[in-house]
């Protein structure tokens, strides 16, 4: 199943371009990287609309003005990416909000998705191939939602333009205000775009050897 996205709702501030290319992204991370290279931030998460399946809503910000919302088909999402679904049940210290008694499985996924910690601002590192992971496994949560925000940072070797995401899981029970918890982790942003043009160039070379 192709990647499959379309413009729900925009204002004027919405450019032509940004609108194709957000029209013509042929995955999750092309989606991102060209909604955040035009505006300021983003937040996601996912809705259902008329009972159905849950699609992924993305929303365009430039400041605090909504710019646009997007609307991507969650079913073609489910068949191209695998990701681990959050521990919603994991145990907490019920006298400390917000702290887990067992963090093996974060580690295990920091790992798995190569987290590192810059060492000159202590900036907390994703590879690009984690950011649809991180997307889908809170967006698709009980009560999950994703803000990004395009930032320029100190992270070595110097000044580097990253999208930071703020990955908020509410709780599965709402009604517990001590049971969700929150990340931030960044992304460099010239590495997304690496990996973004590499795809696109494998995809195309792919299918001019298929026409041959």
């Amino acid at each position: 199943m192709n990647f499959q996205t379309r413009i729900i709702a925009q204002s004027e501030s919405l450019k032509a371009k940004t609108a194709q290319d957000i029209i013509s992204a042929s995955s999750l991370e092309e989606l991102i990287l060209v909604s955040i290279q035009a505006h300021s931030a983003l937040k996601m998460t996912a809705l259902s609309f008329d009972g159905e399946e849950r699609n992924l809503v993305v929303e365009l910000f430039e400041g605090d003005k909504s710019v646009a919302s997007i609307d991507v088909y969650g079913k073609c999402l489910h068949e191209l990416y695998n990701y681990q679904p959050l521990p919603e049940s994991m145990p907490r210290y019920c006298d400390k909000p917000g702290v887990l008694i067992d963090e093996e499985w974060f580690e295990k996924r920091d790992s798995r998705l190569r987290f590192k910690i810059d060492p000159w601002e202590g900036e907390r590192l994703a590879a690009p191939t984690a950011l649809a992971e991180l997307v889908l496994s809170y967006a698709f949560s009980s009560h999950g939602m994703i803000e990004m925000q395009r930032k320029i940072v100190e992270v070595k070797p110097g000044l580097r333009t990253v999208i930071q995401l703020k990955l908020i899981f509410l709780g599965s029970d709402l009604e517990k205000e001590e049971d969700g918890w929150v990340e931030v982790v960044s992304i460099v942003l010239d590495k997304l775009e690496t990996l973004v043009r590499k795809r696109k160039t494998r995809v195309e070379l792919v299918q001019r050897v298929s026409m041959e």
